[in-house]
């Protein structure tokens, strides 16, 4: 298990949080790193997004949307976590999670190798996948620019003990970020240590606000709508799940989304989704959308769902939702939502209630400009956070 101190704020009464991350191989970065490398310094990463039409038996085609959280833990070495989800085809409700690891080397000024290795598990939507797991080697060449890189590369998915096992060509698009990496054991004066990084890269840290939440939805059919077999009426079905925000502006936020059923007949349904949002203070009275304390909130989401017989035809779906939001203190929300939820090429649309209880927080990220207002170290403080990699083996139970 990989362990991780968090930086906190305390500013005028407002916790503001700072992450700073350790490689998720603490063993492969130490002997990459060497004993000279610092304890406290900045930490480059990617988002990735990844598309790839994988074959599958009978001439069937499954168009695969890849989410990736890549770290670089050296100057040509990464590794991370991703997850795929089918939006194309016949196998709504096929997913798959695991890690990934690989190696860059630039080749010219914006062209750069890449080679990486996934290997997770997953499966669903009757797919051959057979005993879930998958393996997928990727050879590309990467065009990088200021503020995003473009993939070409050539794929592999696998699956050693199912039917699947498809050569073809992946497409991506990736965004950096920058961080601040810190040992679990460091014991020096973090302010010094983090405002001499901030001159030393001629960047702010400053804090943007983000948060946690845990939901409660409820998915109601309408118009009649039939599973996959076009004879079953698709019944309501019930949700939870798990979201994660970062606000891109005062009252504008980005989100990623994932639930799974949690109560009625859609045994097995579950859902990935990103989006964007809008928080409207119905009420003035403050400097900023933070000071309220009821905002009106609308959203729109796209992304994969599926499973329980559920008819999301190729997997891609969209959502929107209008609702209201409580801010009962400076760091907790409570939300209430309606909307409606349509898959792009399925049968499946229904009426959506939600409602999520969050934890907000200011972590703090690197901005451009001359370095300003220095932290101090009674501002700060940390506490430790942990990556761990599980294997869970099912096994029945003769009755």
């Amino acid at each position: 298990m990989a362990n991780s101190p968090m930086l906190f704020s305390r500013e005028r009464m407002r916790t503001k949080v700072l992450i700073l991350f350790i490689p998720l191989l603490s063993l492969l970065w130490s002997s990459l790193a060497g004993s000279a490398e610092p304890a406290i310094d900045t930490w480059h990463g990617q988002y990735r997004l990844s598309y790839e039409t994988v074959h599958l038996p009978q001439d069937e085609n499954m168009g695969l949307l890849g989410a990736h959280y890549l770290i670089d833990i050296s100057p040509w070495l990464y590794t991370g976590v991703s997850a795929f989800g089918a939006v194309t085809g016949e196998r709504g409700g096929f997913f798959t999670g695991g890690f990934e690891a690989g190696v860059r080397k630039k080749l010219t000024h914006r062209f750069s190798f890449d080679a990486g290795l996934f290997v997770g598990g997953g499966g669903g939507g009757s797919a051959p996948q057979g005993g879930g797991l998958m393996i997928r080697p990727q050879v590309g060449l990467l065009y990088t620019a200021k503020a995003y890189s473009l993939g070409l590369h050539v794929a592999r998915v696998a699956f050693p003990n199912g039917d699947i096992q498809s050569d073809h060509i992946a497409l991506s698009f990736a965004l950096p970020f920058e961080s601040i990496r810190i040992d679990s054991d460091y014991s020096g004066d973090l302010s010094e240590a983090i405002n001499s990084i901030s001159r030393r890269t001629g960047k702010t840290v400053g804090f943007t606000r983000n948060y946690f939440s845990l939901l409660y939805q409820t998915y109601s059919p309408v118009d009649n709508v039939k599973n996959t077999d076009g004879v079953t009426d698709t019944e309501r079905m019930d949700l939870m799940g798990f979201e994660y925000g970062k606000y891109a502006s005062e009252r504008g936020y980005l989100f990623v989304q994932t639930a799974g059923a949690a109560g009625g007949s859609a045994d097995g349904f579950a859902e990935i989704l990103v989006g964007a949002g809008y928080a409207y203070p119905l009420f003035e009275g403050g400097k900023s959308s933070k000071g309220h304390r009821l905002l009106l909130e609308t959203r729109v989401a796209a992304g994969a769902a599926g499973g329980g017989a559920v008819d999301t035809g190729g997997g891609a779906v969209y959502k929107a939702s209008l609702g209201l939001t409580y801010q009962a203190a400076r760091n907790l929300t409570a939300h209430a939502q309606a909307g409606y939820v349509d898959a792009f090429d399925g049968r499946f649309r229904a009426k959506t209630v939600s409602v999520n209880l969050g934890y907000a927080a200011d972590f703090a990220a690197f901005s451009k400009g001359t370095p300003e207002n220095a932290l101090r170290d009674e501002q700060l403080y940390t506490q430790d956070w942990g990556i761990g990699l599980i294997h869970q083996t099912y096994t029945t139970i003769d009755a």
